[in-house]
């Protein structure tokens, strides 16, 4: 009977403290490419994603107490150098955005993006996230390093 009764404890605790589930927040590359009749910008640029943010794993609020937890700079990565390929002459991925790794790959601007992430769900009995957005906001600087233009994306 005591044993019933820890086993009917750790249940209801494991059910009110929830967990989190992996989740991934891929694009669909296909959805991504742009109109063929579009012209590039002949210019080489720097994608450049901090390695704490390349590894940074974020956990939000899923459906029914659960979490989601998932990587959105590792996720999202490939659908951003697919945008800015399609856009740009070339893209080169930087490890660092120092003079001498702009130097190194000849780029005229480098481009930092910041993502953030909201989810959230109404339902109780499902662990999936059911509103879900995305902010993206790439922050352009020149070779230099000054401050170029900042495009930004409510999603």
């Amino acid at each position: 009977m005591r044993a019933l009764r820890v086993a009917a404890v750790l249940l209801t605790v494991a059910a009110i403290a929830g967990c989190s589930h992996p989740m991934i927040i891929k694009p669909e590359m296909e959805a991504l490419a742009v109109a063929p009749s579009a012209e590039r910008i002949q210019k080489r640029v720097g994608l450049y994603i901090p390695a704490e943010n390349r590894q940074k794993q974020v956990t939000s609020p899923g459906g029914g107490g659960d979490k989601v937890t998932y990587v959105p700079y590792a996720d999202l990565e490939a659908g951003l150098y697919k945008v800015l390929s399609d856009v740009f002459l070339d893209v080169a991925l930087l490890q660092a955005a120092d003079a001498a790794a702009i130097a190194q790959h000849s780029v005229a601007y480098v481009i930092e993006p910041q993502i953030l992430t909201k989810s959230s769900s109404s339902g109780l009995l499902t662990w999936m996230a059911t509103d879900f957005t995305v902010q993206l906001q790439c922050k352009v600087t020149d070779a230099a390093g000054q401050a170029v233009a900042t495009v930004a994306s409510d999603g």
